[in-house]
């Protein structure tokens, strides 16, 4: 069994509120990265936007698709 067939077959276990705190966590690397990393926030505002957009195509077509 291959790693991501061990996910898949583990992730079933975790409630909604283990997946918020996963997200959380997440969000929390992300400011400590761009706390680290002083460049990151010397972007524009569109670039994140355009990064968030090109991020969630692929989610949302897998969501949204029959």
């Amino acid at each position: 069994m291959g790693f991501f067939n061990w996910l898949n077959s583990n992730i079933k276990k975790l409630s909604w509120w283990h997946i918020s705190l996963i997200k959380l966590s997440s969000v929390a690397f992300a400011f400590m990265f761009a706390a680290l990393v002083p460049g990151v926030l010397g972007l524009a505002w569109y670039w994140y936007l355009i990064f968030t957009i090109l991020l969630a195509v692929g989610p949302a077509i897998r969501i949204f698709s029959r």
